[in-house]
């Protein structure tokens, strides 16, 4: 499969690196979405419009995504490192003051690629845009490096980094029918059109309950050297294990349909996830469902789930909980994020609680004096 295809054709050994501050990566060896928060080791996706994280971002796995954009953060001090392989659909665009961009493997972008004022651009590895390159027009941003740089359109540009770019730039045409191996695996591999299509495309994934079991749903409408899925099965949102492993169809453009019964889940909450393996090894991980099993009193609930604009209400249902209640947010490897408090006056007292920076799928756990509840809370 795609996942590491510039490790294949190009040979290139990386080392880990030690930060005094803390980074945020797609999961090694991994095939996925980058809007997808099961394709992060750990920490949910940074977004996609607008990004303003305040870290390195690194690409360890064949990342696909649409279009994005990064926004100034006031420093460019941090990189979005693509040390595997990331194929944009739609335009790639960082604004002046934003993350810098360094490539060790493979960066496609079908379409333009714009880097404003203090944006340095690093290439050791492959970046082909297909549309328009465009740099800034002064000597504050740079163009390093000693990677291949295939540029379709025009760029533009009239500064240091405009003029180093344009003196090593080749058409993506002047891949092909060279000779060399690697340089035409690169050129079809850029110009295939399902370059952007991951192994297996999901259509559907449901929990249901039975009379004494879970029963696990899915179906795929188009699979590409697809091995096997894992169903796995958490009790906290954030640990997983296998409970079952189901073969996959290989190679179907069809709607295909598949289920595993667990008998093993009793009552209480549990979450659910699928893990897809191809035929080399690489994987895809889906986001998880919630099921609750058995007779339940709902004490608290928080809402609205999910989250639109940070402001997460919980509202105290059993009116004879009082007291000081604690909040705690926890990301999907189980790192507290968040942390806060209210006190629970009156009966029903509803709490409105404002967590602006909150992004993806979290763990909200709320305790109190005869109180104790845990939920799965999507911000966006």
């Amino acid at each position: 499969m795609r996942t590491n295809l510039p490790y294949l054709i190009f040979g290139f050994l990386f080392f880990a690196t030690t930060f005094s501050y803390a980074q945020i990566s797609t999961i090694v060896g991994l095939t996925g979405n980058w809007e997808n928060d099961s394709s992060w080791d750990g920490v949910n996706s940074p977004g996609t419009t607008n990004i303003t994280y305040n870290n390195d971002i690194t690409i360890n796995g064949y990342i696909t995504s649409g279009s994005l954009s990064f926004a100034s953060i006031g420093t460019n001090t941090f990189e979005l490192l693509i040390k595997d392989t990331l194929v944009v659909n739609g335009s790639l665009s960082f604004d002046a003051n934003s993350i810098n961009l360094k490539v060790d493997g493979l960066l496609v972008v079908l379409g333009d690629l714009d880097a404003g004022n203090k944006v340095d651009l690093s290439n050791s590895g492959n970046i082909a845009v297909t549309g328009d390159l465009t740099l800034p027009n002064n000597g504050n941003s740079d163009y390093t490096g000693s990677g291949s740089l295939y540029v379709d359109g025009t760029i533009n540009g009239s500064g240091t980094a405009a003029t180093a770019a344009t003196s090593v730039q080749e058409p993506i045409s002047n891949l092909d029918g060279t000779g060399d191996d690697s340089e035409q695996t690169l050129y079809d591999f850029i110009t295939d059109p399902m370059v952007t299509t991951l192994p297996v495309e999901l259509y559907s994934f449901n929990v249901l309950k039975t009379s004494n079991a879970v029963k696990i749903q899915w179906s795929t409408v188009s699979e590409t050297d697809n091995d096997y899925f894992e169903v796995m099965r958490s009790i906290d949102g954030y640990n997983f294990k296998t409970i079952a492993t189901i073969e996959g169809a290989k190679n179907s453009n069809e709607l295909l349909s598949y289920s595993y019964t667990d008998y093993e889940a009793f009552d209480g909450t549990f979450y659910y996830r699928l893990k897809q393996t191809d035929l080399s090894g690489d994987f895809e991980i889906f986001d998880i469902k919630k099921i609750t099993l058995g007779e339940t009193v709902e004490n608290v609930k928080a809402f609205p789930n999910p989250v639109t604009n940070g402001d997460l209400n919980i509202k105290v249902i059993n009116s004879s909980i009082k007291g000081q209640l604690f909040v705690q947010i926890y990301d999907t490897k189980g790192f507290k994020v968040e942390e806060r408090y209210f006190m629970s006056k009156e009966p029903f007292h509803l709490e409105t609680l404002h967590f602006p920076n909150l992004k993806g799928l979290h763990i909200i756990k709320i305790q109190g004096d005869g109180l104790t509840h845990s939920s799965v809370i999507i911000f966006k």
